[in-house]
C-alpha cells in the first residue's frame, strides 16, 4: 500500500492507488496539536470527483480555502493517452512572514487576468482582532481606484429590529409593480 508521503515525495504530487479505501477523512478534522496562529486559514471547502469511462478519464477538484480560490481540471483520452490539464487560480492572499497578516489580495477574472487588488495596511487592534485602517482597491481593467480609510470600528454591535424597518417619507408617491 503506497502512503502519502509515497504519493507525494517531495511535496510534489505523484499519482497512484492505496491498496484499500481509508477507513476515516476528513480534511476538516481540527488540528490537535499546539495551536497554529494560521489555523483560519487552513481548507474550508471543497469538492471534487473522478469519472472513469473507457474512452476518457477526467478529474476536477474545486477549493476555497481563506488564502487562495482554484479549481483544477484533468482530462486522458485513454485512446491517445493524451492529457490535458487546466488549472485556475481565483483568488490569492498575499500574508506578511514578519506578522502573519494579510497586506494584499488579487481577484482574477475567468481568462486569468487581475481584476481586482486590494492593498491592506496600517492594522489596528478592535476588540483583540486585527484589522487594516487602510485599504486600497485598484480595478485595473476598469482604470480605477478607491482608498478606504477606517477611522472607527465596532466589532459584533447588537443591532435592533428597527434598524431593519424601511420607512416611506411623508408625502413620496406609492407606485405599486405587477
Amino acid at each position: 500500500m503506497q502512503t502519502p508521503e509515497e504519493l507525494a515525495p517531495l511535496g510534489r504530487r505523484q499519482h497512484g492507488r492505496f491498496d484499500r479505501r481509508p477507513v476515516f477523512v476528513n480534511p476538516l478534522e481540527p488540528y490537535l496539536g499546539g495551536t497554529r496562529r494560521l489555523r483560519r486559514l487552513r481548507l474550508k471547502e471543497w469538492i471534487g470527483w473522478t469519472l472513469i469511462h473507457p474512452e476518457l478519464s477526467c478529474s476536477m477538484i474545486l477549493q476555497d480555502a481563506h488564502y487562495l480560490a482554484s479549481s483544477e481540471l484533468y482530462v486522458r483520452d485513454a485512446a491517445s493517452g493524451r492529457l490535458t490539464q487546466h488549472a485556475r487560480t481565483l483568488r490569492v492572499i498575499h500574508i506578511d512572514s514578519t506578522n502573519l497578516l494579510p497586506y494584499q489580495q488579487d481577484i482574477y477574472d475567468a481568462a486569468g487576468n487581475v481584476a481586482t487588488k486590494a492593498y491592506y495596511s496600517d492594522y489596528q487592534y478592535y476588540e483583540n482582532t486585527p484589522f487594516p485602517t487602510n485599504i486600497h482597491i485598484e480595478r485595473p481593467q476598469d482604470h480605477y481606484s478607491l482608498t478606504v480609510v477606517i477611522t472607527k470600528l465596532t466589532l459584533n454591535q447588537k443591532l435592533d429590529d428597527d434598524q431593519f424597518e424601511l420607512s416611506i417619507p411623508a408625502g413620496y408617491p406609492i407606485q405599486t409593480m405587477h
